[in-house]
């Protein structure tokens, strides 16, 4: 086989493979969009306000394993708020922490959260274990959407 017909099946099955990658990509932002767009507000990872004053405002909580907890608001800055607003509809929004809604109870879901801000979901950004944390409800993080 000369070099050009080696070269051209190496490019080919290049292409093949990104082809693939961007297809199952382009599958797991689908289903994550589903989850975003209130299909089930009760899907792993959704999303809610609780005990704001209006409805853009609140303590945040999220579903995981059957049931809403909050989450520690270590690391809790504009960049998770961005994430978290976007995710509920709106374009932005302000980080409340300390507990500025109020402590929450039940579970305490996530802790140590770190989004670059561009995520479609909070499941996108990087965090300590589900469940894993050194918080209390005092720490619980909340936000206020625009």
């Amino acid at each position: 086989m000369d070099t050009r017909c080696a070269t051209f099946l190496a490019v080919l099955s290049s292409l093949y493979i990104t082809s693939v990658v961007a297809s199952s990509i382009n599958l797991l932002k689908e289903k994550l969009d589903e989850t975003a767009e209130g299909a089930d507000e009760t899907a792993e990872g959704a999303v809610r306000l609780e005990d704001g004053e209006k409805e853009n405002e609140g303590r945040v909580a999220v579903y995981h394993a059957g049931e809403w907890g909050t989450i520690c608001d270590d690391w809790w800055d504009s960049s998770e708020t961005e994430v978290v607003c976007r995710q509920l509809g709106y374009s932005g929004g302000e980080a409340i922490r300390k507990g500025g809604f109020g402590p929450g109870v039940g579970p305490i879901h996530l802790d140590t959260i770190d989004c670059d801000g561009h995520e479609e979901h909070l499941g996108l950004c990087w965090h300590a274990p589900w469940g894993v944390t050194d918080c209390s409800h005092k720490e619980d993080a909340g936000v206020i959407c625009h």
